[in-house]
């Protein structure tokens, strides 16, 4: 599958639980529209080219259990709103181009067993909210500037 994501998708698919689309060639930027996809649990957009800032209205799906982003051309901050996501278990956002520090509300993740964020250009130090995670059992963060 190739060329961009149609926004008309956020619009006709409000009862979507899970999207994948992983592993295609996929250009531009996650539609807006997407944030009308209140019920999906697990949305897996990576390997593909995928560009611009990671959407901080990804924060306002409340059942988003999975988040893979990663192998993509993202670039800028971690929005703080991805602290909103309680239910969150999985987060990948590696081979990226995120820079920036770690956002204080990634602590807010309280479900999080899984969280990837290597290989991009994140820097300075790892906030200490992050060791509240008590259910985090892998955590990479390789390759960055932390």
């Amino acid at each position: 599958i190739s060329g961009t994501i149609p926004s008309s998708w956020g619009d006709r698919l409000t009862n979507l639980v899970t999207l994948e689309l992983y592993d295609n060639f996929l250009t531009g930027s996650i539609p807006e529209s997407f944030a009308k996809f209140t019920k999906l649990k697990t949305l897996n957009l990576w390997g593909n080219s995928l560009t611009g800032q990671i959407p901080a209205f990804l924060g306002d799906l409340p059942n988003l259990e999975t988040l893979s982003l990663n192998k993509n051309d993202f670039q800028g901050t971690l929005p703080s709103e991805l602290g909103r996501l309680t239910n969150l278990l999985h987060l990948d956002m590696s081979r990226n181009g995120l820079n920036g520090n770690l956002p204080i509300s990634i602590g807010q993740l309280t479900e999080l067993v899984e969280l990837d964020l290597s290989e991009n250009s994140l820097q300075g130090n790892i906030p200490d909210e992050l060791w509240t995670l008590t259910k985090l059992g892998w955590l990479s963060l390789h390759n960055n500037n932390i």
